[in-house]
């Protein structure tokens, strides 16, 4: 079985290497190659590549965060793949400590935004007070 598991990951990682590196194969084969895998491996490698970003334009990622978030974890990911069964997946997130702030920041802002729309619409009978006035 583990023979299986390193044929079918040392494949994946030669296919993913044509995509990724010379663009000899289409992301539309590597993903219908691969599309019912159970690997956790080769399925982390088939999130990578469908959901790559843009390298340049308005909506897409930056060369910078190309080359600095998304790049290194599939680096590590065709790392692992080589490895053969032995291969784990990368603990690399993809969650950036701003960007967890500013989900933070965000959530706190809502939370905020909610508790005084709450405090400003209850009903003068009930004895339910907030005091918001420092957000305004």
């Amino acid at each position: 079985m583990s023979e299986r598991i390193a044929d079918d990951r040392g494949y994946a990682a030669a296919l993913a290497r044509r995509y990724l590196y010379d663009r000899s194969v289409s992301s539309e084969i590597f993903l219908k190659t691969f599309q019912e895998t159970s690997d956790t491996l080769i399925a982390e490698l088939l999130d990578l590549i469908a959901h790559e970003p843009a390298r340049t334009g308005l909506l897409g990622a930056n060369y910078d965060e190309y080359t600095t978030q998304y790049w290194p974890h599939v680096a590590a990911v065709l790392q692992e793949l080589e490895r053969g069964a032995a291969g784990r997946v990368p603990r690399l997130g993809r969650f950036t400590f701003a960007k967890l702030l500013s989900i933070a920041m965000l959530g706190l802002f809502a939370f905020a935004s909610d508790a005084e729309h709450i405090a400003s619409s209850a009903p003068s009978s009930c004895h339910f007070s907030l005091s918001v006035s420092h957000w305004r």
